[in-house]
């Protein structure tokens, strides 16, 4: 196996392109790195930035030959093929985009570099099992949502400066704990998978935004009396739920959220939820 830190980054970034079908978008690969399109070096001739999203490019991209110096990725909204291995993305990374794509094969989230915040693996076609214990201490933003993931998920574990997760429109199935989110936790969106049993919502965190639950097979009395006022999203559709939920002038104008400080709730199609405008009644 070949020593990265034995090559230039000339050569791994020749590496990184030579499966890509349409280098030229790039730049010329005849030509130094710092003249390739869409690259960000150092100082010290080093890539740091990679800006390569809606390019359109097609073939495989190896990850794997990433220089080690490396802080952001962004090739979202291409067809680029291929797998991802978390172990041998660099260690400086702290951003990572590539969503929109047709990357395949198993995710080991937990082999993600320690100090990474932001990561949208969203829109391709990665499936199997995926364990969310042992998530870098940083990582702020993960979007794993619209690929092909199985399996069940505890949610007990996620990273303390977690703000937003999304794992919507996948496989994932079995009961779920909504009960020890980390207290950084902001937006939520788990709709359209086959989540069942009793949602509790009761000890939401007091950050909560928004809640995305809609289109599962979650099923029970909920009680909604107990969600933190700084919801203002909160979407249960197409759910065996029953319960009662009372929002001041339930909003019904998604345009509206920006100036509006009560809570929307949209249950359609969600028959055993009754949704009442104006405060509970003592």
């Amino acid at each position: 196996r070949v020593d990265k830190s034995t090559l230039s980054q000339q050569t791994l970034m020749e590496l990184v392109v030579a499966k890509i079908a349409q280098p030229n978008r790039i730049g010329s690969l005849d030509s130094p790195i710092h003249q390739w399109n869409f690259v960000t070096l150092n100082d010290r001739a080093e890539v740091t930035e990679i800006h390569w999203s809606e390019l359109w490019l097609t073939g495989s991209f190896s990850f794997q030959w990433l220089p080690e110096t490396l802080q952001e990725l962004h090739i979202r909204e291409n067809r680029l093929d291929g797998t991802l291995d978390c172990a041998t993305l660099p260690q400086s990374l702290v951003y990572l985009d590539v969503s929109v794509n047709t990357l395949h094969g198993s995710l080991d989230l937990q082999r993600l570099p320690k100090g990474i915040r932001n990561v949208d693996l969203s829109e391709n076609t990665f499936s199997g099992a995926v364990s969310l214990k042992g998530l870098p201490g940083t990582l702020e933003t993960l979007y794993i949502g619209i690929n092909s993931l199985s399996g069940s998920l505890n949610l007990e574990t996620l990273p303390p400066a977690l703000k937003e997760f999304s794992l919507c429109e996948n496989e994932f199935s079995g009961e779920v704990s909504l009960t020890h989110l980390p207290k950084s936790l902001e937006i939520l969106t788990m709709d359209v998978n086959s989540f069942s049993g009793k949602l509790d919502l009761t000890r939401l965190s007091n950050g909560m935004k928004e809640l995305y639950l809609s289109s599962n097979k979650f099923e029970g009395e909920t009680d909604f009396s107990q969600l933190p006022e700084s919801l203002k999203v909160l979407e249960i559709t197409n759910l065996s739920i029953t319960g009662e939920i009372f929002t001041p002038n339930n909003e019904t104008q998604y345009e509206m959220l920006e100036d509006y400080e009560g809570l929307f709730v949209d249950a359609t199609n969600s028959d055993g939820v009754r949704v009442h405008r104006g405060k509970q009644q003592k």
